[in-house]
């Protein structure tokens, strides 16, 4: 059942990328580690094989 997982998979990548967009949307953090989390995060997610 491989469309069992895809609903919950993306509803993780949802709140991921909310979270992503909260983060970068604060003004007082810093603009290289939002880079960091960010590509960080994107890149962990293709190897688990989350987002494509």
């Amino acid at each position: 059942m491989p469309n069992a997982n895809s609903k919950k998979e993306n509803e993780i990548k949802k709140k991921i990328y909310e979270n992503l967009a909260k983060k970068s949307l604060d003004p007082y953090s810093s603009s290289y580690d939002t880079w960091v989390f960010e590509n960080y995060t994107k890149e962990r997610l293709r190897s688990l094989g989350v987002i494509h």
